[in-house]
C-alpha cells in the first residue's frame, strides 16, 4: 500500500468497513448485461455511493451495452481475464486482455462490449449520491481512458515499501485526483510486512493473485486469497503481516492525496 504525505478536501466516500470473500459468495445473473455477478461491498462500505461488482460471462461469449452505465459521472473496468472489446461509436475498437482496465470520469455515451466466454471483469461506478461527492454535481461528458498491462510501467516503491512494485491505471489523472486505483505487486515474501498503520484516505482492495494476511481494528484477522475484496474506512488501522512473493492486488484509493501514520499494534 502506497505512502502519500498530503491530504485533499475532497470526500474519501469509502466511510465503512466491507468484506467479500469470494469463496462463499452468492453470484446472480444480471438481468441488463446477462453476465453472472457478485457484490464487492463498496456499496455499503460507501453508503451506495460507489457500487463495485465482479461479473463474469460464466462459459457465454456475451455482447452488452450494461458496462460502465453511461449516465455515470464515474465509471471503471478492470479485465480480470479472458478478453473484452469495447466498441465506441466513431473510434477504433479496443481489446482488452488480462490486467486491462478503462477509466471514464464524467457521463459519456453508450458502449459496446464484447466479451469471450472465459471473461472476468470488476467495474466500479458512481451513483448520483456519489457525484455530487466527487464534484460532478453537475454532469459533464468525459472520455474514455485505457491503460494496458505493460511490465515496464511497475514502479519501485520506497521507504518502507521497497517490497512492493506499483503500475498506476491513469485514475488520479482522468479525475482531477479524486480516485487512484494501481495494481500493486510484491517482489519478496516478507514476514513482518508492513506494521500496523492508518490513512486518511479510504480504500478497496481486491487480491488478484497469491495470498496476504490482513489485519484490521476491530475485525477478524484474515487469509485474504485471490478473488477476496475487502474495504477500510479512513483511519481503521490495519496491518499485513504477510504475504508471498506472487502477491498482486487491484488496490483503489480515495481521495489520491493522503496521509499515512503508525498505529498501535492491535491484539
Amino acid at each position: 500500500m502506497k505512502n502519500a504525505s498530503k491530504e485533499t478536501a475532497f470526500s474519501s466516500i469509502v466511510d465503512r468497513f466491507g468484506y467479500s470473500p469470494i469463496g462463499p459468495a452468492i453470484w446472480r445473473k444480471d438481468t441488463a448485461s446477462q453476465l453472472q455477478m457478485r457484490s464487492l461491498s463498496l456499496d455499503q462500505a460507501s453508503q451506495y455511493k460507489l457500487v463495485s461488482r465482479h461479473l463474469k460471462a460464466a462459459g457465454v461469449s456475451t455482447q452488452t451495452q450494461a458496462l460502465g452505465d453511461a449516465k455515470s459521472t464515474f465509471a471503471f473496468l478492470f479485465v480480470l481475464s479472458g478478453q473484452v472489446v469495447m466498441h465506441e461509436t466513431g473510434k477504433q475498437a479496443r481489446t482488452f486482455n488480462g490486467y486491462g482496465s478503462a477509466c471514464r470520469f464524467g457521463q459519456g455515451q453508450t458502449v459496446n462490449w464484447s466479451l469471450s466466454h472465459d471473461a472476468e471483469v470488476i467495474e466500479i461506478v458512481a451513483t448520483s449520491a456519489g457525484s455530487a461527492d466527487l464534484g460532478m454535481s453537475q454532469p459533464a461528458q468525459g472520455a474514455w481512458h485505457v491503460c494496458d498491462d505493460h511490465e515496464s510501467d511497475y514502479v519501485m516503491g520506497e521507504g518502507p515499501r521497497k517490497f512492493f512494485k506499483y503500475r498506476d491505471l491513469g485514475v488520479a489523472a482522468a479525475t482531477n485526483r479524486r480516485i487512484h486505483i494501481h495494481v500493486v505487486r510484491a517482489t519478496q515474501a516478507v514476514t513482518g510486512g508492513t506494521g500496523w498503520h492508518s490513512h486518511s484516505m479510504g480504500q478497496l482492495f481486491y487480491v488478484l493473485r497469491g495470498w496476504a494476511d490482513l489485519a484490521v481494528q476491530n475485525q477478524p484477522w484474515v487469509r485474504m486469497h485471490s478473488g477476496d475484496a475487502m474495504c477500510i474506512s479512513p483511519r481503521m488501522s490495519h496491518n499485513v503481516p504477510g504475504f508471498t512473493d506472487d502477491y498482486l492486488v487491484l488496490e483503489m484509493c480515495i481521495p489520491a492525496d493522503y496521509d499515512t501514520v503508525d498505529a498501535p499494534a492491535e491484539d
